[in-house]
């Protein structure tokens, strides 16, 4: 016990410690010029602009970290900005309407761009073909943004690795991706979080060779995924938990041979596996908590001979207990289940 407590605050004092070291160093970095910075942060109320800004000459400031936040009454109009040594922007937003900067497209050293909408009604993005001039993008955050068919231009981003779209409204943005449509080349992360309209995934989502990690969850009006998800041989991990209304798996999931982890867990009307299932030869942890609408499990599930860990709930570890003794490696963990939490999902 002695121990336990030593260590939990040995971690509470280090986190601490970090985070003092943290404050003091943008504190010390808000002494100097506004040009020498490297990290900037500007917050406009309305629509003023500060003063430095608009009396910036061609003296391009020399921040790498560029936070912009601005409340519900800005118009987006913007003066001239530069700084070519720009490598992360955060844009913080509140108004109903936002157009991008349009000096970002000069941000020729720009590796990751975070736009977040802290407003009551997803924002309505504008301007989202300037992001296509930045060829080093590497990540790309959106969220609680409302997305038009123009976010098709971030799909020409040949450089990103990482694209998140969290609470966003998509509407008909997707529509467009098809296999036929080439698009990000190099995507290795995929992350679409409560995106409430969701209803299905673009089949040029399976065209995505070298994506390795694919997350869609709280998407509670998605229902099916499309049939040549198994074209994407290189994933690894698949994360659909909390996809409520997501009814099966397509067969062609017995494809993803590098697949390591799968969470299906609180997919409430999956009511069966596919038999391809039992195909996913690397597979090793499964979550499937939650899965109430399952009634039993296909036996090509003997064959995933790498499979150690299957977390889920009571009722589903008596499906799995059959077969515990074909998987010799194989633990299920049982957790409890939240009776209000998946009441709630049901209602939602």
């Amino acid at each position: 016990k002695d121990a336990s407590e030593l260590e939990g605050y040995c971690n509470e004092h280090h986190v601490t410690q970090h985070d003092l070291l943290r404050e003091l160093a943008i504190h010390l970095s808000s002494q100097e010029p506004i040009a020498q910075r490297r990290r900037l942060l500007i917050e406009i109320h309305g629509n003023d602009i500060p003063a430095w800004w608009i009396d910036q000459t061609q003296q391009p400031i020399d921040t790498r970290l560029l936070s912009i936040s601005t409340d519900e009454t800005f118009s987006s109009v913007w003066y001239d900005l530069k700084a070519p040594k720009v490598q992360a922007l955060v844009l913080n937003i509140r108004s109903k309407v936002y157009a991008l900067p349009h000096f970002i497209r000069d941000f020729n050293e720009l590796r990751v761009l975070n736009i977040t909408s802290y407003g009551i009604y997803p924002t309505e993005l504008h301007e989202l073909a300037l992001i296509t001039s930045l060829s080093n993008l590497r990540r790309l955050r959106l969220e609680h943004v409302s997305l038009s068919p123009s976010i098709q231009s971030i799909f020409e981003l040949k450089n990103l690795e990482k694209l998140s779209m969290i609470m966003c409204e998509i509407g008909s943005a997707l529509d467009s991706c098809t296999v036929e449509r080439p698009m990000l080349s190099n995507l290795i992360e995929l992350e679409i979080e409560s995106c409430y309209d969701l209803k299905e995934v673009p089949p040029g989502l399976c065209s995505l060779d070298r994506l390795k990690k694919l997350s869609i969850t709280n998407c509670h009006e998605l229902d099916a995924l499309p049939e040549d998800l198994g074209c994407l041989s290189n994933l690894e991990i698949l994360r659909l938990h909390s996809c409520t209304r997501l009814s099966r798996l397509p067969e062609s999931v017995g494809k993803l041979y590098s697949l390591v982890f799968l969470d299906i867990s609180d997919c409430l009307s999956i009511s069966s596996l596919p038999d391809q299932i039992g195909e996913l030869n690397a597979l090793r942890v499964l979550k499937m908590s939650g899965c109430h609408g399952l009634e039993e499990l296909p036996d090509s599930v003997t064959n995933l001979t790498l499979l150690e860990d299957v977390i889920c709930d009571e009722e589903t570890s008596y499906l799995w207990s059959y077969y515990e003794s074909d998987l010799c490696d194989l633990k299920i963990n049982v957790v409890e289940e939240d009776r209000i939490a998946n009441l709630m999902k049901i209602v939602g």
